[in-house]
């Protein structure tokens, strides 16, 4: 699940995302390389990887089957919702327009949503304490952002729907 989640990842960096300087400062380089190298490469990586590693069974087989059902339901609607942000915004261009479906219709952060359920499953998946921290710095990190853009798309659209919440539906 985590190389499929990093290969998608590459490929969208590649092929869909529309980086700027004011979304992606190069100094997030940096801080990305070492959230995933370090905190998810080592930190899940190296325990579940492990030679003696020994899961802790939390869930049948059956309930592994639907947790990763819903990862690869997560990824799906990630690829969707980058696809729909990338859409919004013209090539070299710095417009914005407000993103609907997907997610987008009780959030204004969808594509965060649905990164950090892909990363709660993990979790989930792997029962680790590191996959659990790994998850919580995620979430962290994606509220911040989440709240910084909700406030961004009220300010700069009048007839931005303020009913959407910021990153959870119907909660926050």
């Amino acid at each position: 699940m985590l190389m499929f989640h990093f290969l998608k990842r590459e490929f969208e960096s590649v092929f869909i995302h529309r980086f700027s300087k004011s979304t992606m400062p190069i100094a997030n380089l940096f801080i990305n390389c070492f959230h995933y190298w370090i905190l998810c490469a080592l930190g899940i990586g190296y325990f579940v990887f492990h030679p003696r590693y020994n899961e802790i069974i939390l869930f049948s087989k059956h309930e592994k089957t639907v947790l990763i059902a819903l990862f690869f339901y997560c990824q799906f609607m990630t690829l969707m919702t980058h696809i729909t942000l990338r859409n919004l915004r013209p090539k070299g261009t710095k417009v914005r327009g407000i993103p609907h479906n997907w997610g987008f219709q009780y959030v204004s952060c969808a594509n965060y949503f649905w990164e950090l359920m892909i990363w709660v499953v993990v979790a989930l998946y792997s029962n680790t304490v590191s996959a659990y921290i790994f998850t919580v710095a995620v979430g962290f990190i994606l509220f911040e952002w989440a709240k910084k853009k909700h406030y961004k798309y009220i300010k700069e659209f009048p007839n931005y729907d303020r009913r959407r919440k910021i990153i959870i539906p119907f909660i926050y």
